[in-house]
């Protein structure tokens, strides 16, 4: 079974390399301050820890434990008032379990309303999709009607007798071939009439 890795600075355990990393920096700044300020001179003390914790400059226990040792000293030497410019408490395990706590139910309600439009939209879509096949289906019947009444059409003017742009040849030809026809039966007729007339002279 593999051991979890652990990493210690100044006497704290951490976890995770990344806090490691960052308590590592907050020591350099530690020593870096501690060569620098003179601790008799309480004015510069508490306006560089005043000016730390502003600023947050400290996360891990490192940096706020040795905020707390100069809060402690300030204090003792009544450079610092009980309730003035008190350590903020970025982290615990109860804030970081209730952040958790609430992100999850942030993602749950996400996720629900996600799923809730999702849902909705896929309806929408279904009903849209429903209206274009009905509508489909009309225009098909409809298409399907003028053809069939294009046919019927189509095959009344060919066989009908009136003349129409489809059989109009053969309507005027027949037309023709009549006139041509009683024209010749009179003609005929008046000739014979001639002939009784010219018979009777």
């Amino acid at each position: 079974m593999l051991m979890e890795q652990r990493y210690t600075i100044d006497g704290f355990e951490f976890y995770y390399e990344e806090d490691e990393k960052k308590a590592k920096e907050e020591l350099a700044k530690i020593n870096a301050l501690s060569s620098r300020i003179d601790a008799d001179n309480l004015g510069a003390l508490k306006a560089v820890y005043i000016k730390a914790v502003e600023q947050k400059i400290f996360e891990t226990q490192v940096g706020l434990h040795y905020l707390a040792d100069i809060r402690s000293y300030l204090l003792s030497k009544g450079a610092l008032e009980d309730n003035e410019c008190p350590i903020p408490v970025l982290f615990t395990r109860t804030s970081v379990q209730n952040q958790t706590k609430r992100l999850s139910e942030e993602y749950d309600t996400f996720k629900q309303k996600v799923k809730k439009d999702a849902d909705e939209k896929i309806q929408k879509e279904k009903q849209e999709n429903r209206r274009l096949v009905h509508k489909c289906r009309q225009r098909n019947l409809a298409c399907a009607v003028l053809v069939v009444m294009v046919v019927i059409m189509f095959v009344i003017s060919m066989t009908g007798n009136n003349p129409t742009v489809l059989n109009y040849k053969r309507a005027i030809t027949n037309q023709y071939a009549e006139w041509e026809q009683q024209l010749t039966e009179r003609e005929n007729a008046v000739r014979e009439k001639e002939a009784a007339l010219s018979s009777q002279n």
